[in-house]
């Protein structure tokens, strides 16, 4: 929704953190957290300097500036909020011990808005006047002047609201009066808004006169319901528990049905070089038991994580290093959690760790635990339902600068493409999937769903043409096939083969000199490719058994294609070594498939 106002007219009651989007969904900025007043629908957007703040000369140049940060927001998300709201000011209080704001009426100290341009009215007066409220008051402490904090008064204080919402928010305060131990301090409000006048507002109500109060337990429903964006994410009030004592809460639901909850942690967290620990909690937009009711009512729910590490091992000498905490099903569950995405809650490390592929050493439980000076990375993820979401992370040691990122927490009841279709899903595009279902086998992964058809698509990491040329024995030149970005492995693309009605793969086998069969030597093997089992397959067409060798146009009888032998053998390919004796190949691959319904 587009702001707090909007979400107070949803029927929200409760104080707290909600997502918004001013501008509507799939247009201009991204959604941001703000905090919530419900009693006045009032937004509030916080920022890095909320205490009072001292202004001097740190730097010995004579000169202070100092910018504003927001918390969760850019300035221009905040410019999409002042936009749509019917009023937005800031608090802003200048306190001097010597620093002054104006010299008789030249300007020494100043604050910028959004449009970076310096600012001389410090509250309670036109954006266009000089000075302050108590000069249009005609009660500053020294008569006839623009503020009680002139000409090096050591004891002045001037405040007031600022309230011009298209310069806001303030984004700066610089004074230009801090030589010879002269000092001064502010305190700025964070930014503040009420009312709406967007049209996604006017929608929202006409939305709640539609569904006369009903608010339904998670996306999946409003998405059964048809009460979803068909293009892209919405805004939802949702009541996992129904009639129970817990009050409705705001979530994220995507087109396909999936109930997405924020946190506090979703950009990349920096990790310094410490040897004193961090402990990191994650904050997310609702509360535990909120949480809990939420998991009880989806299939599946999974997030993913990521820790990029530089001299900052999981393990050292067989003691944790790093570990997360989870949600358990009875609140705040502290156990230390030592899986990090891409294998399952039962087992310690990281996926490089089951395959045998970790870096530097193929024992290593993790990428990280290389502990070289380099990046190294370990993630992938989390699809444990019970453990979920991710409350806390834990850093004994950190050898070097590293971070640190983790998803939202996203659950839903659909499992794959063939499901989203049928429920109704239009937009094609990248979605999880979990093939054998939640909590049971492999972890979901992403895949390509073509809605048009229903099917599922996996490529291969390097799907273009490979040249293999040099080889003189059979089968020296090997390549080895990866799938998904991120990678799938090859039991989770068993599970997708086995759930699906019907699969299949292109290939291309484009020879100059290079034969797949070897026509002078009883048609044996020069070219194969592996299946998930590791057996080595010689055919080339879909209209033979797999068991079989040969390519379609043996199987079609085409006499151009006859070379002697059986048939079923024939292949373009095979004509090519009487014709010239340069050996190269060219193999592309791609991957589809089409689940059962």
């Amino acid at each position: 929704m587009s702001s707090c106002t909007a979400i107070k007219d949803f029927g929200a009651d409760s104080d707290g953190y909600y997502i918004i989007d001013p501008d509507g969904p799939n247009v201009g900025v991204k959604p941001f957290v703000a905090l919530c007043h419900m009693n006045q629908g009032l937004t509030i957007v916080e920022h890095s300097e909320n205490d009072r703040a001292l202004i001097a000369d740190f730097d010995g140049f004579g000169m202070f500036a100092t910018n504003i940060l927001y918390f969760n927001a850019e300035v221009d998300q905040l410019e999409a909020l002042a936009n749509v709201s019917t009023d937005c000011y800031q608090h802003l209080r200048y306190e001097c011990n010597g620093a002054s704001l104006f010299n008789g009426s030249t300007p020494l100290a100043s604050w910028r808005g959004r449009d970076g341009e310096e600012k001389f009215s410090w509250g309670g007066v036109p954006i266009a006047f000089k000075g302050c409220q108590c000069s249009l008051d005609q009660a500053c402490e020294i008569p006839d002047q623009l503020c009680n904090c002139v000409n090096g008064n050591q004891n002045g204080i001037d405040d007031g609201l600022l309230t011009d919402r298209q310069f806001l928010p303030v984004t700066a305060i610089e004074s230009k009066d801090v030589m010879d131990g002269k000092q001064g301090y502010f305190t700025l409000g964070p930014m503040k808004c009420f009312g709406d006048t967007s049209a996604q507002h006017a929608r929202s109500i006409q939305f709640v006169k539609q569904l006369q109060g009903v608010v339904l337990k998670s996306c999946a429903e409003y998405k059964a319901s048809n009460l979803l964006n068909q293009e892209g994410d919405s805004l939802r009030v949702i009541d996992p528990d129904g009639d129970g004592i817990l009050a409705p809460f705001t979530v994220q639901c995507n087109a396909a049905g999936d109930t997405i909850l924020h946190h506090d942690v979703e950009e990349k967290f920096i990790l310094e070089a410490t040897t004193s620990g961090y402990n990191r909690t994650v904050n997310y937009f609702a509360d535990p038991e909120h949480i809990r009711k939420l998991k009880m009512v989806s299939e599946n729910c999974y997030q993913h994580i990521n820790v990029t590490c530089v001299s900052t091992p999981f393990w050292v000498n067989g003691e944790q290093n790093v570990w997360w905490s989870g949600l358990g099903d009875g609140g705040q569950d502290k156990e230390r959690r030592l899986y990090w995405g891409g294998i399952s809650s039962n087992e310690e490390g990281c996926a490089c760790g089951l395959m045998n592929t970790c870096f530097g050493s193929p024992s290593s439980r993790c990428n990280c635990d290389a502990n070289l000076n380099i990046e190294l990375s370990d993630g992938g993820y989390i699809s444990d339902k019970e453990d979920l979401p991710v409350t806390q992370f834990t850093f004994l040691q950190v050898g070097a600068t590293s971070d640190l990122s983790l998803g939202p927490l996203v659950c839903s009841v659909l499992s794959t493409c063939q499901e989203l279709k049928n429920s109704g899903q239009t937009h094609s595009g990248t979605y999880m999937v979990d093939p054998d279902g939640p909590n049971a086998g492999v972890e979901p992964f992403e895949v390509y769903c073509d809605m048009a058809t229903g099917k599922t698509s996996v490529s291969p990491l390097d799907a273009d043409k490979k040249l293999i040329a040099g080889y003189e024995d059979p089968g020296t030149s090997q390549h080895h096939i990866e799938y998904g970005d991120p990678e799938v492995s090859i039991p989770q693309l068993a599970a997708l083969v086995t759930a699906s009605d019907s699969c299949s793969q292109s290939i291309k086998y484009e020879c100059f000199g290079s034969v797949l069969f070897d026509p002078e030597e009883n048609h044996a093997p020069y070219a194969w490719w592996m299946n998930r089992y590791g057996a080595q397959r010689y055919t080339w067409t879909n209209l033979l058994d797999p068991t079989e060798s040969g390519c379609a146009c043996g199987v079609s009888g085409s006499k151009w294609y006859q070379v002697k032998g059986d048939r079923r053998r024939e292949c373009l390919c095979d004509l090519s070594k009487s014709l010239i004796s340069m050996k190269a190949r060219w193999v592309t691959f791609s991957l589809c498939r089409n689940h059962k319904n």
